[in-house]
């Protein structure tokens, strides 16, 4: 058949099979065989000499992909949309182009192998960099099919990501070779697939959730983030409505309540925090009901300086200093005073310019999502908030943090035993993207075996349990309040304790085959 020796014909079939795959509505068994036409596409053109046409035809493939699964980020800018999907796409074939040199240096299956382990390279570097956007990380695939992976305890979303590229690598080979396409060998392949998942069935059938209880509250209070949020409701009205949802049920054995992503709109100066009428206004609130408020707000930090001392920081007008702009989680006990965490893994292109030494011209398309664009302000070290009530540590998540696994265990291993992820999924419509985002927490409660209490300012505000279980979640753009019992695990997984280790074998082994390249040629 013609078809499957057309370059542009495999790639767009990848993009297709990958996108038929992914959440919310996609069937998880197709990422198995999504690079395998790719993989063919790159033996075709190599036998060829076609280094040009292959980076072509790849970027296609990409492309469709990156279209097909976030075509919702153009809800909130088309232009930085735009912007998104070509860099992305871009770096997805630059490490098939790279696999591709190496087929053309040795054989295509090495080429095969090394086009893999560049890809979980990748994958890490995409979590660490200026252009972070792990959205479509491989073993995100999985994040609807939590029964199949709770081993993530043990691996974290690399070995989603291990496990899809082994059996692509593994079809791919047999339907290359026909001579070894025997039942033994796709049973081989069979049992690769399904050994896995009777791993995860046992350990999800033999999992006992673990820790004290404790009772809390996630309020949803369905503010318009483009017409209301930012200038359409005063910081009084606002307050009073996220207020009365949280009083439709008694509070009186409530430990926390959890509020969602700038919660406190308009911008608050932390050197001024006791004196701020927004946070006076919760405190009263959290004295008056004996419960602590962790919720979400915007706030700058003033620096008495002559010369800017962060990356971020802007000139206060004609004044003396400089101030940083800041995504900020606060907890508010009255016990003690405000605790503050800043959000530190940026949207690039919304909360953080990337490379603004190069890309300064860009920020004209930024996309705007309400308060403060451009480059906002980080904190190094993650902070967890303890409160006066049922021993809850929370790991205060906002928004976009939630995406990145070993980040997450940062605050683990600071003592977090209650992930609280604060968000407003609202920019992208009734689109999958918040649904996707959802989707994607499941991931990190299995983990770090730890429960997870998310406040969507719109979107879906849910409870998750250490199994990935969503136990509750709210309707799209509705007031909802919930009050549920969470478990409060103290245990630390293994992934928790060693982070993206398949990851950096990856990295590692990468070296190692290019180095061993490069000395064979060299002899």
């Amino acid at each position: 058949m013609k078809l499957l020796k057309n370059s542009y014909f495999l790639s767009l079939l990848s993009g297709l099979l990958l996108f038929a795959a992914w959440p919310i509505k996609g069937f998880a068994v197709f990422a198995f065989v999504g690079f395998v036409p790719l993989f063919f596409s790159m033996k075709n053109l190599v036998e060829q000499n076609k280094p040009g046409k292959f980076f072509l035809s790849t970027y296609l493939g990409t492309l469709s992909w990156n279209l097909l699964c976030t075509w919702w980020i153009s809800y909130a800018s088309l232009e930085g949309a735009l912007l998104a999907y070509l860099a992305n796409s871009l770096l997805m074939t630059m490490v098939f182009q790279i696999g591709f040199w190496y087929s053309r240096k040795t054989t295509v299956i090495k080429g095969i192998i090394f086009t893999c382990l560049l890809w979980l390279s990748f994958e890490y570097l995409h979590l660490n960099w200026e252009l972070t956007w792990p959205w479509l990380t491989l073993g995100n695939v999985f994040s609807e099919s939590i029964l199949w992976i709770q081993w993530y305890e043990f691996t974290g979303v690399f070995g989603g990501s291990v496990w899809i590229l082994c059996i692509n690598t593994f079809v791919f080979y047999l339907l290359k070779n026909p001579e070894n396409q025997s039942k033994r060998n796709w049973a081989i392949v069979g049992l690769f697939i399904l050994f896995p998942i009777a791993i995860s069935l046992l350990i999800y059938g033999t999992y006992q959730v673990k820790g004290s209880d404790a009772r809390v509250q996630i309020i949803q209070p369905n503010i318009d983030p483009y017409h209301d949020k930012f200038g359409g409701m005063s910081v009084e009205e606002q307050l009073n409505k996220m207020l009365a949802l949280s009083q439709l049920e008694s509070l009186n054995d409530v430990d926390l309540i959890v509020a969602p992503e700038t919660a406190l709109p308009y911008t608050i100066w932390e050197h001024e925090m006791n004196e701020n009428e927004q946070i006076n206004y919760l405190k009263k609130f959290s004295v008056k009901n004996n419960v602590p408020i962790l919720t979400g707000a915007s706030t700058n930090y003033f620096y008495a300086v002559q010369k800017a001392p962060t990356f971020s920081a802007r000139k206060l007008g004609n004044e003396q200093g400089f101030y940083d702009s800041y995504n900020t989680a606060i907890l508010i006990d009255k016990t003690k005073s405000v605790d503050v965490y800043h959000k530190s893994k940026l949207v690039p292109g919304v909360e953080r310019i990337p490379f603004p030494g190069i890309f300064k011209y860009f920020e004209k398309y930024a996309i705007d999502l309400g308060g403060t664009t451009g480059s906002l302000g980080i904190q190094e070290e993650r902070e967890v908030f303890k409160s006066s009530k049922a021993g809850i540590i929370s790991a205060p998540i906002v928004c976009y943090e939630s995406i990145y696994g070993e980040y997450i265990g940062e605050y683990v291993k600071k003592g977090a035993n209650l992930l609280c992820i604060i968000t407003n999924d609202g920019w992208w419509d009734d689109t999958p993207g918040y649904k996707q985002h959802l989707s994607y927490a499941k991931l990190r409660a299995i983990e770090t075996r730890r429960d997870v209490a998310r406040s969507a300012n719109t979107g879906m505000s849910a409870f998750i349990n250490q199994k990935g279980e969503v136990t509750y979640k709210s309707s799209w753009w509705v007031e909802a309040e919930k009050i549920q019992q969470v478990k409060l695990n103290n245990q630390l997984t293994f992934y928790t304790k060693h982070g993206d280790y398949l990851a950096n074998a990856a990295i590692f082994s990468s070296l190692i085959m290019l180095g061993m390249l490069f000395a064979w040629r060299k002899k």
